[in-house]
Parts: C-alpha cells; sequence; structure tokens
C-alpha cells in the first residue's frame, strides 16, 4: 500500500475506492491514518511517514505535527445516508481530487482523539516491552533469529530493543514521541 497509493499521478482521473475492512478498531483506525498520509502528506515524505506509524514505537514530533495538521483539516461537516444511520460520510478536495470517508462516527472519532488525547512515554515504553520482551516470547525470537545472517540478526536485536525501524547507523535521537 505505502508505494502503491502515495505514486498515483496526479493527473490520474479514474476513481479509487479503498476497502479498509477489520474486526478490530485500533487496526482499522490506523490504516485510515496510513490512506490519509498516503493521499495528503508530501509525496516525498508519505512513505516515511507510514512505516514509522506502523512499525515504530516513537516517531519524530515532526510525524506527529505533521499527521496532526491532516487529521485535524477533514472537514467537520458530514453527510449521513438515510438507509445506513451507523455512517458518517466526510467528503473534501485537495487540489483537483475530491475525496471521501464513509466510516462510522465512532471510528473517525477515535482517530481524532489519537493526536489530541497526550501518551505518556514511560507508559507506552512499558507497554510495549510488556509484550515484545515477554518470557512466553522467547522461543519464538530465539527461533526467528537464530538461524538469520548476522545482519538480520542485529536489525531484529535493534527493533527489539528500540522499537524503531531503522538502518543500522540511523540515529535515534529524532524519535521523541509516542506513535499514536
Amino acid at each position: 500500500m505505502v508505494e502503491t497509493i502515495v505514486n498515483i499521478p496526479e493527473n490520474f482521473t479514474q476513481n479509487v475506492r479503498i476497502l479498509i475492512n477489520d474486526l478490530d478498531d485500533v487496526v482499522a483506525i490506523r490504516n485510515l491514518m496510513l490512506l490519509l498520509v498516503a493521499l495528503e502528506a508530501e509525496r516525498t515524505v508519505a512513505p516515511m511517514m507510514m512505516l514509522h506509524l506502523w512499525y515504530s514505537v516513537n516517531v519524530p514530533a515532526e510525524i506527529l505535527k505533521i499527521l496532526g495538521t491532516i487529521i485535524s483539516q477533514l472537514p467537520e461537516k458530514t453527510s449521513m445516508d438515510a438507509g445506513q444511520q451507523d455512517f458518517i460520510q466526510v467528503d473534501w478536495e485537495a487540489g483537483t481530487r475530491k475525496q471521501s470517508i464513509r466510516t462510522t462516527s465512532e471510528l473517525l472519532g477515535s482517530l481524532k482523539d489519537l493526536i489530541t488525547t497526550p501518551r505518556d512515554a514511560t507508559v507506552c515504553k512499558n507497554t510495549r516491552d510488556a509484550k515484545v520482551k515477554s518470557q512466553y516470547g522467547l522461543d519464538y525470537r530465539e527461533t526467528e533469529i537464530f538461524p538469520a545472517n548476522h545482519f538480520q540478526r542485529v536489525s531484529s536485536m535493534r527493533f527489539l530493543q528500540t522499537g524503531l525501524v531503522l538502518p543500522l547507523s540511523a540515529p535515534v535521537t529524532a524519535f521523541t514521541e509516542p506513535n499514536p
């Protein structure tokens, strides 16, 4: 999704319909967030933003600022389909494109809450560590990491330690904000 959605040509005139469907509302919200980034963020930064929003435990403050701007610019005005009372539709224009999201009001509200609700970095880190570094997953982690080549092992261990998807020599200092 990262490359294909972001690289839709500007002069593309056909309709594109994307269905985000998941039993888990959190996954649906994150997918909607990624889609909005793909459609609204600058093409040069959108793939990197999407990568870190999906995988990294912390993100640079600049990513949250751009994401907050995108989500806050969603129109408040919604239309409701008479036959589908549970769904709302948000329509807006971006340049020459007309875009629309049809979702539940709860999901849209949860998306906006992601940006406005402050997150405690310590609580986020402890929650991640409890899941990623639990004793129950030790066999799985060792089974996956042991047969890997040296560079894959180093990358996997670095991801387990930092929670960031970065090249081996990349600095982690900018990744200060908990990922929504």
